[in-house]
């Protein structure tokens, strides 16, 4: 795949949900620990984020373009920097730009497989996802891979960093 298609696919993460703080501390937990709280924290972020990635996805499927980019403004940090596997930087700006101009269509995806680290105020999302659909009049289908840097400010979360590849 090409960096066009990668980037749109990399963007596949565009919730328009903007979520309150979470309200619970996480705790790093090792296998043997039992901690109720802490599982429910940690079952808390996961299910908080799936649903950002799910919403994401979703914008990028099923909304039209000014709708679209209206979401990924809001979402996306002013300082945001998306890494392709190729080295190449794009800001948000030129991430949004792509995103919204260049005739990419997702017409099919599978399941997220979704992972989630949490450090407070910062939490980082990576998994998994099929997709297909159209890129420049070019048809695409893999397994796209990411890896999101969330960062909490105020009520809502941001997307700060975003790496990923379509394979």
């Amino acid at each position: 795949m090409n960096l066009r298609t990668d980037c749109l696919l990399a963007g596949l993460i565009a919730a328009y949900v903007l979520l309150p703080p979470r309200a619970f501390a996480f705790r790093h937990l090792s296998p043997t620990t039992t901690d109720t709280a802490a599982s429910s924290a940690e079952t808390d972020t996961l299910a908080t984020f799936r649903r950002i990635e799910e919403a994401w996805l979703d914008a990028v499927q099923f909304e039209a373009t000014p709708i679209l980019q209206s979401r990924l403004e809001a979402l996306i940090a002013d300082d945001f920097i998306y890494q392709h596997g190729s080295g190449q930087n794009l800001t948000k700006g030129e991430y949004v730009e792509l995103l919204i101009t260049n005739g990419i269509t997702v017409t099919d995806r599978g399941p997220l497989e979704l992972s989630v680290r949490d450090y407070g105020d910062t939490v980082i999302t990576y998994g998994t996802s099929s997709m297909a659909g159209m890129v420049f009049g070019q048809p695409y289908n893999g397994q796209l891979r990411f890896v999101n840097v969330w960062r909490q400010v105020g009520d809502r979360w941001e997307l700060t960093h975003r790496n990923s590849e379509l394979h």
